[in-house]
């Protein structure tokens, strides 16, 4: 709540009024808003499927290919 107070003050008074302070301050909370949505830190689902009794679900964790040439 108190970063989007800070960066609706900060968008007003900073770009449409012309105080670089303010200014700075919005383009440090959008810039750290925009990181953190392109970051994302949620999960993704890779498969889906439901498991018949009986049935095993193995996981496994494999190094990455080695890429250099």
């Amino acid at each position: 709540m108190l970063t989007r107070l800070l960066r609706t003050r900060a968008f007003s008074r900073g770009v449409l009024g012309g105080n670089r302070g303010w200014l700075v301050l919005w383009g440090v909370l959008v810039g750290a808003r925009v990181v953190r949505r392109v970051a994302g830190n949620k999960p993704r689902v890779l498969l889906c499927e439901p498991l018949a009794p009986g049935e095993v679900l193995v996981i496994r964790h494999e190094p990455p290919a080695d890429t250099t040439r």
